[in-house]
């Protein structure tokens, strides 16, 4: 007979909910734990069955330590990667929960601790940090020492490595709920040192013999979504120098944010990838863009205008936006004008200004005849 599972949470322990999805919006920027990760690198070694690693190899930024994992992280150097140990944990603390409560428990700690600007921010860190290293691998001249192991080709950094939004996908802060606040025993105990080296480390690539790690960054920008952004400065950027500028999550050149006087129509013609496109016309304003003859008015009625710019040529791409005025004067009499980026597939302005409240052409003549 399986023992009773837990089918129902305390009004205190429901409560400890909060707290758990505040530790899930930790994205830090200060000085790297050090003691404290080497521990706990230690502790999920041992864990795992394995000896602490011989050496702990300490980088500045996660490029500096995918440099130096791709020269020297031969398996005869460093060891088999052992990431693997970590998922292993996890997995662990999955079934524990799995056997203590009920799905509609389980269901309410993970509804609860989920924070989306956190995850958000963390993917886009990982997102640049892996295109930076596929970049550096493909213009790497390494001999085949370097690109094998034994014979066989090494895995990708991707798959070798750890980081905080790893510790995110497997929603490390649910299970140490269950842990702490509720006290489920067995492998949950180790969980804490997984979230403590997630959130103590920039990023962890953890072989048998020598492990890894490299220091947080020293800023990070994001928005209110928690993309990575910002219109004065790098969105990210480490110690030793590497950073990503970015414009609400997408990744842009760096004289797009640091010389904004540069971003003018011909050079928004002139990028062929649409979603920097975009990009720069938000950087120059849809309303500069119009005025300068970026677009053409190709409808226009009682609600407003709409312009659009087609762009031909491989992957043909639109941008649009309708023109509305404001309902309500300014203090001094005018009425002020606004530009709504709107779907290129729009025809009309009507229809532009019914997808701005979600609605349809038809409902939204229909809510204008009935008011």
């Amino acid at each position: 007979m399986s023992p009773t599972r837990l089918d129902a949470l305390t009004t205190e322990q429901k409560q400890n909910v909060v707290a758990y999805r505040a530790q899930r919006s930790r994205t830090g920027t200060t000085e790297a734990d050090r003691s404290a990760a080497e521990g706990a690198i230690a502790e999920i070694y041992a864990a795992g069955g394995l000896a602490p690693p011989e050496r702990i190899i300490w980088m500045p930024s996660p490029t500096a330590l995918a440099r130096d994992w791709l020269a020297k992280g031969g398996a005869s150097r460093s060891g088999p990667n052992v990431r693997s140990t970590f998922t292993g944990l996890i997995d662990g603390a999955r079934n524990g929960v799995f056997n203590a409560v009920t799905a509609g428990v389980w269901e309410t700690v993970e509804r609860g601790t989920a924070h989306a600007p956190a995850s958000t921010a963390a993917l886009g860190v990982r997102n640049s940090v892996v295109a930076a290293v596929d970049r550096l691998r493909l213009g790497l001249t390494l001999g085949v020492r370097s690109w094998f192991g034994r014979g066989e080709r090494r895995a990708a950094f991707r798959d070798s490595s750890w980081s905080l939004i790893d510790a995110l996908d497997y929603n490390l802060p649910a299970y140490r709920y269950f842990g702490e606040a509720v006290g489920i025993d067995g492998a949950l105990k180790r969980i804490g040192s997984l979230w403590t080296l997630s959130t103590t480390t920039g990023w962890i690539v953890p072989h048998e013999r020598i492990c890894w790690v490299s220091d947080l960054p020293v800023a990070l920008n994001v928005d209110e979504s928690g993309r990575l952004h910002s219109g004065t400065e790098a969105a990210l950027r480490y110690a030793d120098g590497w950073r990503v500028y970015a414009w609400k999550g997408i990744v842009v050149p760096e004289w797009v944010v640091n010389r904004p006087e540069l971003v003018t129509v011909k050079a928004i013609d002139r990028q062929p990838n649409p979603w920097i496109r975009r990009c720069m016309i938000e950087i120059l304003t849809p309303e500069r863009y119009i005025a300068l003859g970026g677009a053409t008015c190709v409808s226009r009625d009682a609600t407003g205008k709409l312009w659009r710019r087609q762009w031909w040529g491989p992957g043909d791409d639109a941008w649009a936006a309708v023109e509305v005025l404001n309902g309500t004067a300014e203090p001094d009499g005018t009425f002020k004008r606004y530009f709504l980026q709107v779907p290129a597939n729009v025809r009309t302005a009507r229809e532009a200004v019914a997808w701005t409240y979600g609605l349809t052409d038809s409902q939204y003549a229909n809510l204008v005849l009935r008011t």
